[in-house]
Parts: C-alpha cells; sequence; structure tokens
C-alpha cells in the first residue's frame, strides 16, 4: 500500500495533467457512463495481496503403487491471514507427475473476504521443500474478483506457505 503522502502527491500531480486534457475529453465519455458493456472493458489497476497460510489438513492418495508415482495427489486446507487479520480459507489440490523430484500440477481455491480467487500452475516438486519459490497463474475470480487474473508468487514453508498475490481485472 502507499503512504497516504504518496497517493496525495500524486492527486496533486495528476490534477493539472486531467485538467489540461479539457472537457471535451470527458464529454466524449459521458455516454460510457450509463453503458454496461463500457464500464466492464474498463481495466483496474492490479492490486497486491499478501497472504500467509497455515495448513489445517492435509491428505495425501496414493493410488498406484506404493510411494508416490503419477496420479497420487494431496489435497491440503489452510487458514488465510491478509495484512495481519484472518481473511479466509484455501484449498489445494496438487496431483503428482512423476516421483516425489518430478513437478506436481495445482489448481487452488482461496476463499477471502468478498469473494473467490482461482490458481493453478505446475509445483516445482511434489515433495514439499521449505524454502521453494514457484508461481501460480490466477485463473478466476467470484464477487470481489470476479475476472480475475495475474500472478501468485508463492514460498513453501514448513506450516504453509507465503504467496504473493498480483491480481488484475477485466472488470
Amino acid at each position: 500500500m502507499r503512504p497516504l503522502h504518496c497517493t496525495a502527491a500524486l492527486a496533486l500531480v495528476a490534477l493539472p495533467v486531467a485538467a489540461g486534457l479539457g472537457l471535451a475529453a470527458g464529454t466524449a465519455r459521458a455516454s460510457d457512463r450509463d453503458d454496461p458493456v463500457a464500464d466492464a472493458r474498463r481495466v483496474r489497476p492490479p492490486q497486491t495481496i499478501e497472504i500467509t497460510a497455515a495448513i489445517a489438513t492435509f491428505d495425501f492418495v496414493d493410488v498406484n503403487a506404493p510411494g508416490i508415482t503419477a496420479g497420487d495427489y494431496f489435497v491440503q486446507t489452510n487458514t488465510l491471514t491478509v495484512d495481519g487479520q484472518s481473511q479466509g480459507t484455501d484449498l489445494l489440490r496438487c496431483t503428482a507427475s512423476g516421483d516425489m523430484e518430478h513437478p506436481g500440477i495445482c489448481d487452488v481455491v482461496m476463499t477471502l473476504e468478498g469473494g473467490t480467487i482461482t490458481a493453478a500452475g505446475e509445483l516445482p516438486k511434489f515433495e514439499p521443500i521449505d524454502g521453494l519459490p514457484f508461481a501460480l497463474a490466477i485463473t478466476g475470480g467470484t464477487g470481489a474478483y470476479a475476472g480475475a487474473a495475474g500472478e501468485a508468487s508463492v514460498i513453501e514453508r514448513a506450516g504453509g506457505y507465503e504467496a504473493t498475490l498480483v491480481v488484475t481485472r477485466q472488470r
């Protein structure tokens, strides 16, 4: 988040620039104000969300031969903290593509205040490793996060993970 004085400085710089563009530009867009399609096309600036996750449940399912083999998976739920406040939960499922040294494919649904965010991508190694960084694509959302896209930068921790989500929205 920007400190208040930076936001105020940006507003003071932006105001004369906007005024210099004249009222014609504002008038040209006046019809868009009542047009829900035009409103939906406006792209919001990216939103950064810092999340800390603590494991609530973990279940491993061994579907083939003993040990980790392609097709085995785990399901994990986490309690999510955003800005020091408990803000929701998530559910993730990761499927092995080989043994524990091979990557896994993960799908995540995060339930936060105001809506959900979904993400998917490759886990570099199926076996969790403390400090391992990886990225997931933000694939969508609901509620306040409807139309979400972007990237989640994740670092595995012994008791969960830390993630920085840079969320862009189409509407």
